[in-house]
């Protein structure tokens, strides 16, 4: 799978986790357009960079117990032959 787009999926996690509008593990695949086993595997990543991660049940959602940030920066620079 391309690198970018994982981490751009992932960068997509981050926001909804901290905005605390997920829902389910299943609305997140569908939102994301992958499985749900590769939302689960995106919120291990999240997990792994220190992120603590809760889901909550009455509201349907995941969401960062910590104060966690997640940036993504990514520059694309193409510079002509002189």
């Amino acid at each position: 799978m391309n690198t970018l787009l994982q981490i751009e999926r992932i960068y997509r996690l981050h926001l909804l986790i901290k905005q605390e509008c997920t829902g389910s593990s299943a609305d997140l695949a569908i939102r994301l357009h992958v499985s749900q086993r590769s939302v689960q595997l995106y919120i291990s990543e999240l997990r792994e960079l220190g992120a603590t991660i809760n889901y909550d049940s009455l509201h349907r959602t995941y969401y960062y117990v910590n104060d966690f940030e997640f940036n993504y920066i990514f520059n694309i620079a193409v510079k002509e032959r002189e």
